[in-house]
């Protein structure tokens, strides 16, 4: 490239060019004329030219070619009256790099002024990359030094800028107004030694392993870069990205660290819920192929099995009239076992469809009658005790009568047949928090610890499915309910049934 002749800035302190290094963007210095002076290696890494090939450069190099002309214009006027501004009104701009390919950007200008002349500080984000925090620089004094061009430039970052000496306790021989934002600590504090950013910032699980590879990177020289946790003033944790360099000891003194510490916590646990939800997606697929495969199997086995039923019965009966007693007892073995496997099979196909509901009001208290006097009966013939406690004047509840009764009718068949012969089973409902609650409970040996009643095919019942909980939990939620299991206050087990009135949706 041709370099144009423009008058360049003499920095000579350190600790700017440091800092302008550190800072997690590409940072361009522009005079007035379109002329680069001064750029840092995030703008080498993001446009593909070396610093050499940038500085003396048009800025106009790095803009898309179909708007160098009106940039031109925008960069004049900027100049005639240079404030604080993001370039574009906030508009996504787009930069072109060295191989022609242009990147999608958000630019914010920032006019400071070192040796009596007037510079556009540029900071060029990628915005595909990253989305991070706008940087809002105020109008920097004229006539200041270095120096105080970058302590007023840091602390409008968006961020914590430091030095400290290398130890433990990070102890800051700088820091930037922004720790208050990101730490809830002011700056005064970490200087005066009243907080350690080491021991008392950074999450206490996280801190052996910052320490470590920190001291890996400087000992090879290199730059380090990490994210951890820390916990700000109150208490509250939050996720945070930091880069920085070790300074070689002077005069004998310690190394010290400078960097940049942000908060990237909302980026974070974004990336983590993406995760998460790509995750519960394939899974989500995985299942739905499972039961697709399982639906046609046990589909295809519907007939065969009905036919089977069928002959099964008919050799029962002549092995009845017959009297050949060596073939009644094996067949009527495998008429249980046929009759069982259909009742799996029947429950299973309930499972896999989804649980279209036809609603209607239920008046709670006859419908409970109607459970209640169905099963005293059964209760009385295995001598056990029997009680219902139902609220009165309950109104009524939306919901999907049949199935709704199939849940009781299973809940309270499994309480009578945990018990087996005495014993009791409580039958109650009552209004809670806008929702109607109905319980089942009993005295018997209560559930096994080591299974979940609701998890498919699980039972300590010899004849059973293990798949009447699931059925029922999966009708409780289709009202927008829950169903769940605890210990009863007789020992035994206790089924909480709880639907909102008003049912579900649509």
């Amino acid at each position: 490239m041709a370099s144009l002749d423009s008058p360049t800035p003499s920095w000579q302190d350190r600790d700017f060019l440091s800092f302008f290094e550190a800072v997690p963007d590409a940072l361009l210095l522009v005079d007035a004329e379109g002329v680069i002076a001064l750029t840092n290696q995030h703008a080498e890494s993001l446009f593909g030219y070396t610093r050499d090939e940038l500085v003396g450069e048009l800025v106009e190099r790095l803009v898309a070619p179909r708007f160098r002309s009106e940039h031109m214009d925008h960069r004049k006027m900027y100049f005639k009256q240079p404030t604080l501004r993001p370039m574009g009104g906030g508009l996504t701009l787009f930069a072109v790099r060295k191989d022609n390919v242009e990147v999608a950007v958000e630019i914010s200008l920032s006019p400071v002024t070192i040796s009596g002349q007037t510079y556009a500080l540029c900071a060029v984000r990628d915005v595909r990359a990253r989305k991070a925090a706008e940087c809002e620089l105020e109008t920097a004094r004229e006539e200041l030094d270095t120096h105080q061009v970058l302590v007023a430039l840091l602390s409008h970052l968006p961020g914590m800028a430091y030095r400290c000496w290398n130890d433990r306790d990070w102890t800051m021989q700088f820091v930037s107004d922004g720790c208050l934002q990101l730490t809830g600590h002011r700056s005064t504090t970490f200087l005066s030694r009243g907080v350690s950013y080491g021991r008392d910032v950074i999450h206490p699980e996280d801190q052996e392993r910052v320490w470590n590879e920190i001291q890996l990177a400087i000992g090879r020289g290199n730059v380090f870069e990490l994210r951890y946790r820390i916990v700000a003033a109150g208490g509250k944790e939050k996720i945070v990205w930091e880069r920085g360099v070790g300074l070689p000891s002077l005069g004998g003194e310690s190394m010290s660290l400078q960097g940049f510490v942000h908060d990237v916590t909302r980026e974070t646990l974004a990336e983590r819920k993406l995760r998460e939800f790509e995750k519960s997606a394939n899974d989500q697929s995985r299942l739905a192929d499972i039961g697709a495969i399982t639906a046609k199997i046990v589909h295809d086995l519907g007939n065969p099995l009905a036919g089977l039923l069928m002959q099964t019965q008919l050799l029962v009966r002549r092995a009845k009239r017959s009297g050949t007693s060596e073939i009644l007892e094996p067949a009527e073995n495998v008429l249980a076992t046929g009759r069982h496997l259909d009742a799996m099979m029947m429950e299973f196909r309930d499972f896999l469809r989804s649980q279209r509901l036809s609603l209607s009001q239920v008046d709670v208290d006859q419908f409970l009658d109607e459970v209640a006097s169905q099963w005293e009966s059964v209760a009385k013939q295995q001598n056990t005790a029997w009680a219902v406690e139902v609220e009165p004047g309950m109104p009524k509840l939306r919901a999907d009568v049949s199935k709704l009764r199939r849940v009781l009718d299973n809940l309270v068949k499994n309480a009578l047949e945990a018990l087996k012969e005495s014993g009791k089973v409580v039958l109650s409902a009552f209004a809670e928090a806008g929702s109607l609650c109905i319980t089942v409970r009993d005295s018997g040996p209560g559930l096994d610890p080591s299974l979940d009643p609701f998890q498919m095919f699980e039972t300590t019942k010899p004849e059973g499915t293990g798949m009447g909980l699931a059925v029922c939990r999966e009708i409780a939620q289709a009202h927008n309910g829950t169903l769940e299991a605890t210990r009863s206050m007789e020992g035994g087990a206790e089924f909480r049934l709880l639907l909102p009135w008003r049912g579900p949706a649509g």
